[in-house]
């Protein structure tokens, strides 16, 4: 217990001398408190630990970036613009030096990266998210930090401070733009592949997306589940567009089989209730429900004729299969209904990254709302 108390006071007192080093050398900002920063640093490290032992995050920073989970990347993309459209106005943007300096990086920075790291396939609008960028660095510089672009004999190390900030700026504008639809659109309508529309791509993200909220069944997720689309998909499989993976304990009971059924028809509800249509995977998964029921009936149904000879015998089978589909169906349509806008979320993430892996997909998965009949580990 001493240990860990130790180990945690020592690792806010080395965050503490981080923060302080680097906002005054690096910004000349000197906290009127040195109470209160340790405060600050000590309360976002405990919830660091918290959430990261919840999340099983791994890493020596793990503890910095876990709180970070809690925010709305979405609201907090609105926030950035709009925050810097309120200084754009109550500046009144004017050409000068500083601002010309600025730009004049924002121009080295895109040389550096479309040259130096050779990168085949830019994001869209990569020329812009780097000028915004510039732009807001303008603003951090006059509203805040003009006094450290006065110093005499140190232009070397403010165009060296510069570059870094406008290539970490530039990387977290991007971030925030993935959450504005029409970007997804632009970064999916890029990517070359067989499905040319959005809504062709976003079809085959849904259909995942829904096979992946049915593993809230398990009282607690696997640790090594993934999401893949397209070309990540078929590096697990050459036929597949989209794949759903995760090692999960095998047992032989009624509800895992009720779970194995609904999770093999959940992709194709799902399309149908987003679009109305279901993608060409879709036979498959009713293939795989079918030879998932005849286990189940057979075990589990007495009325189901495990070796039907007459016709008579194959129609009463059919008539239970039918019985079977039916009620699942209502039962999977009423979840995935209560978790309509859950399941659009994790779709356009998935569809933007492609991959989405246990980290990613954790904090949705808290997110579900189970109804009526929804099969859980016992």
């Amino acid at each position: 217990m001493m240990h860990h108390l130790f180990g945690r006071i020592i690792e806010v007192l080395i965050g503490f001398i981080i923060i302080k080093y680097i906002s005054f050398y690096l910004f000349t900002f000197i906290f009127p408190s040195n109470f209160w920063l340790i405060l600050v640093v000590g309360s976002w490290l405990t919830i660091g630990h918290i959430l990261k032992k919840r999340l099983s995050y791994q890493g020596l920073l793990s503890n910095w970036y876990a709180p970070l989970i809690v925010l709305n990347e979405t609201l907090l993309s609105y926030f950035f613009v709009l925050l810097t459209i309120y200084f754009l106005v109550k500046n009144k943007l004017y050409f000068s030096v500083d601002l010309a300096l600025t730009l004049t990086l924002s121009a080295i920075v895109l040389v550096f990266i479309n040259y130096l790291f050779k990168i085949n396939r830019n994001p869209p609008l990569l020329k812009t998210i780097i000028l915004f960028s510039a732009i807001q660095i303008y603003i951090i510089q006059t509203n805040f930090f003009q006094e450290i672009y006065l110093k005499k004999g140190s232009l070397f190390y403010h165009i060296i401070v510069e570059i870094i900030i406008l290539s970490v700026l530039s990387y977290i504008n991007y971030l925030n733009m993935r959450n504005f639809v029409f970007y997804q659109k632009l970064i999916i309508q890029k990517n070359k592949d067989s499905y040319s529309n959005y809504n062709q791509k976003l079809n085959i993200a849904v259909h995942e997306a829904s096979h992946l909220l049915f593993y809230t069944y398990f009282k607690t997720l696997p640790k090594d589940i993934n999401i893949f689309l397209f070309s990540r998909a078929k590096k697990i499989s050459k036929d597949a567009e989209g794949i759903v993976i995760a090692r999960v304990p095998i047992h032989n009971t009624k509800e895992f089989l009720i779970w194995r059924m609904m999770l093999s028809i959940s992709g194709i509800r799902g399309e149908l209730l987003i679009f109305n249509a279901h993608s060409h995977g879709s036979e498959s998964d009713f293939q795989q429900w079918r030879e998932l029921a005849t286990i189940y009936l057979i075990n589990f149904d007495g009325r189901y004729i495990s070796q039907p000879i007459s016709t008579t015998d194959f129609n009463n089978n059919k008539l239970i299969e039918t019985e079977l589909y039916g009620e699942q169906i209502e039962i999977i349509d009423r979840f995935l209904k209560e978790n309509k806008n859950l399941l659009m979320k994790v779709a356009k993430k998935t569809l933007v990254l492609n991959k989405l892996n246990y980290h990613q997909i954790y904090p949705f998965m808290k997110q579900i709302k189970c109804t009526k009949g929804i099969p859980k580990e016992k």
